[in-house]
């Protein structure tokens, strides 16, 4: 039997199946559009749906987990808005006239080269709350489904790593637990499952 360590976040034992979630990765290609701001429009829709999703997501975790574990998702809207993420998106795509997917990306990782060379653990966490919000975005833009599926029986759900919107839509009643590869303590996925006792 392999014995793997890790570092637990909540209080518990739980036993049962694993069940290993791994993302499809969709090939983001970089393209010249013939119409920028026409893309530019179909970016704007984007990002307004997921400022919508946000705030049904923020409302469910109110409802679920209370007020402090819901301001997430409130940062999340917020981030959406940031200055610096919106403004490089705006000039790679009206400017250098590439396409919506390849800007947002871009985008992402320029600001995870920025993140990761920051000493505090804290702020450098929150680079998975850019990474989440970039998801969504590319997610829409894609029109790729988001929720996990959903199980027969409740499992131990293993992964790399967990969104805080996918967290709160996770069905306590199928989810033991959550282990993942990645992320630590201060996490907003780690806070948000463990308030939700998970």
């Amino acid at each position: 039997m392999e014995c793997i360590k890790g570092k637990g976040v909540a209080r518990g034992i739980v036993m049962g199946k694993l069940l290993f979630c791994q993302r499809d990765r969709t090939d983001i290609s970089k393209s010249k559009v013939e119409i920028p701001q026409e893309e530019y429009e179909r970016y704007k829709r984007a990002r307004e749906k997921a400022k919508a999703q946000l705030e049904e997501l923020y409302k469910k975790a109110l409802g679920e987990v209370g007020e402090s574990a819901a301001q997430i998702f409130a940062i999340h809207q917020n981030l959406l808005e940031d200055v610096e993420y919106e403004d490089n998106i705006k000039h790679m795509i009206l400017k250098q006239g590439y396409n919506a997917e390849y800007a947002v990306n871009a985008t992402t990782e320029k600001l995870k080269d920025m993140f990761r060379n920051l000493d505090d653990e804290y702020i450098r966490e929150r680079f998975s709350d850019v990474e989440d919000i970039s998801k969504r975005l590319l997610d829409i833009l894609f029109e790729t489904k988001t929720e996990l599926s959903e199980k027969r029986e409740p499992v131990i759900i293993c992964g790399d790593d967990f969104a805080p919107s996918e967290t709160i839509q996770m069905d306590k009643k199928k989810i033991l637990a959550i282990c993942t590869r990645q992320g630590s303590a201060s996490s907003h996925t780690a806070i948000l499952a463990k308030t939700m006792n998970l």
